[in-house]
């Protein structure tokens, strides 16, 4: 991923009824879309349960399927589907992207039924004619009118597409959710009468909505040892799990989409956390409280100025990967997730507010009691401890809005709710490059 472009994935998969067996043995998971850079392949699985898999693309000039080959040919999207004994059961959705992009969309990608968003496209280099012609897969989930806006209008997925006028072969796309999901509508309602009804609330209807928010962000949340002189951790900190590929019997690493399970020999995780959280280790380890399990870490990059470090690990334990999102305002309510003063309270979880989306605060990198560089923060008030160090702070959907850290030797030490939390945009931009060993550089 290029520094600059950030790609959200959202997945469409349409399961029929009957498949649940075929959907779990192919190894199909909810939480992506499977997006390709022209010329990129992907093997499929030839069998499962040992019944023969015919695969089929609904558009050979983007997506072709050959055998159990699947080749990125165009840009744009195409479904690609699933038979069994002549029966489809599965279909999931490819985007196929111009590895050079030329055409960036800016705009929301989840919205609600009925509601309207407006999509802006520029078009790269700036100089070229800057007209779009806009297009959506599906009009009776959203329609997209000639200026971008978009309207919703049935819950579902639909794939928007803008196609430069004066280069009609260059084109972008964006996948637009669009839910009516009670859940969402009920968080929604709360937030509301708290904030502008100031109505009692039951806190019933707050447990029932926070249990499965936090059980699902925190199966994504590990501990992060550092091992520097001993055989005990001297820093223990959180990390957020934000990428998964499969390793296969043969070796190959693939992004673990559409693999058939028994092909699989472990799993390779990509992990964020804090750069001070493994500063000056001997080794690094991931911690996993259900089993109690030590797995080593490897460091794959860490960045100078803002706290941030990759981490990759291989595990035949499966974790979900996290969801992120990129908006927070003052007043969002918060939950940070990690593991306070320690493992004996792995996975605590604490609540509260954005106290301020954007603070810049001057911090000492070099650790020379001078301060030389300004950091962008989530200033929030969900309590954090050292543990917490590295690990997410969610927003009431689940989804990562930042990551906490704690600002070491400053004058907020020793002040109650003033925390900390680097903004998922600034964190996503940051990682593409340091998953790829890049230390990212700085004019000062």
């Amino acid at each position: 991923m290029k520094k600059g472009f950030i790609i959200i994935l959202i997945i469409y998969i349409s399961l029929l009824s009957g498949c649940g067996s075929y959907k779990d043995s192919l190894q199909i998971f909810y939480d992506e879309v499977t997006t390709l850079n022209i010329g990129e392949s992907l093997s499929l699985s030839s069998t499962v349960n040992n019944e023969e898999v015919t695969w089929i693309s609904d558009n050979q000039e983007v997506i072709n399927v050959e055998e159990n080959l699947l080749t990125a040919k165009k840009a744009g999207f195409a479904n690609v589907s699933a038979t069994v004994n002549d029966e489809v059961v599965l279909t999931k959705t490819f985007v196929v992207k111009d590895e050079a992009i030329n055409i960036v969309i800016e705009g929301e990608s989840n919205i609600k039924v009925g509601e309207n968003i407006r999509l802006n496209a520029t078009v790269n280099p700036i100089l070229i004619d800057q007209r779009v012609t806009w297009d959506s897969s599906d009009p009776q989930v959203a329609t997209v009118d000639d200026d971008g806006n978009v309207r919703a209008i049935n819950k579902g997925i639909t794939i928007i597409t803008a196609t430069s006028v004066a280069s009609p072969q260059v084109m972008q796309t964006k996948v637009i959710n669009v839910t009516d999901d009670e859940e969402d509508i009920e968080i929604d309602k709360l937030i509301f009468e708290f904030k502008e009804q100031n109505k009692e609330i039951d806190l019933l209807a707050y447990k029932r909505l926070f249990e499965p928010i936090i059980a699902n962000a925190s199966s994504s949340v590990v501990g992060v040892s550092n091992y520097i002189n001993s055989s005990t951790p001297t820093n223990i900190g959180s990390g957020v799990i934000y990428k998964r590929n499969a390793i296969l019997k043969n070796g190959d690493i693939v992004n673990d989409d559409l693999i058939n399970l028994d092909d699989i020999e472990e799993y390779e995780y990509w992990v964020i956390t804090n750069r001070h959280v493994i500063a000056n280790h001997r080794s690094i380890s991931i911690y996993y409280q259900k089993d109690k399990a030590e797995i080593p870490a490897e460091l794959i990059q860490y960045d100078d100025k803002e706290d941030l470090a990759v981490l990759k690990f291989i595990s035949k334990i499966y974790f979900p990967i996290a969801k992120f999102a990129t908006t927070v305002e003052t007043g969002d309510f918060v939950i940070a997730i990690g593991h306070s003063e320690g493992y004996d309270f792995f996975g605590s979880a604490t609540f509260g507010i954005v106290s301020h989306p954007e603070r810049y605060l001057s911090t000492d990198t070099n650790n020379d009691n001078l301060n030389d560089w300004d950091a962008l923060y989530i200033q929030h008030d969900a309590p954090i401890n050292e543990g917490n160090s590295g690990g997410p702070l969610i927003n009431l959907k689940g989804e990562v809005v930042g990551i906490n850290t704690i600002k070491q030797g400053n004058i907020f030490q020793n002040i109650d709710n003033i925390c900390f939390a680097i903004p998922t945009s600034l964190t996503m931009d940051i990682v593409s490059l340091l998953e790829q060993g890049i230390r990212p550089k700085r004019v000062i």
